[in-house]
């Protein structure tokens, strides 16, 4: 089986601080959860991957590359609005865009939400809006 992402040979420096890793595999069906202790590269790793930091060194292949911060900005839109920016700005009709948009709000049970300015949401509620936004 092939894996949906992988990287080998990451150097990254910054400072006196220095990342390295020397092979890292994500497989079809696998949840991964970067930890460490603050400061430790965790971000600065997700940022590699995503494509957000050049690479000093070694390869990224594969995956879909998104980057999801901590505290996603929201737009001073609808909950709708904020998840079919995206396709808006890819040339998606407006119509085919909302109905997509819809459809994600609902499997992040947002649905109910959609119609609310997104700046209400709670902080758990505005992240998975953020999630459906980058996922569509």
């Amino acid at each position: 089986m092939r894996p949906l992402l992988e990287a080998e040979g990451l150097r990254h420096r910054v400072g006196g601080f220095g990342l390295e890793v020397a092979r890292f595999q994500v497989f079809p069906g696998e949840i991964l959860a970067v930890l460490g202790p603050s400061g430790s590269g965790k971000t600065t790793l997700l940022r590699l991957l995503s494509g957000l930091l050049p690479l000093q060194a070694g390869r990224v292949e594969g995956g879909l590359r998104a980057y999801l911060p901590q505290n996603p900005p929201l737009l001073r839109r609808s909950v709708l609005e904020n998840a079919a920016f995206g396709l808006y700005l890819k040339g998606v009709p407006r119509k085919e865009a909302r109905k997509r948009a819809e459809a994600l709000l609902s499997r992040v049970g947002l649905k109910d939400k959609a119609r609310q300015p997104a700046h209400l949401l709670s902080g758990g509620e505005a992240v998975r809006l953020a999630l459906a936004r980058t996922l569509l």
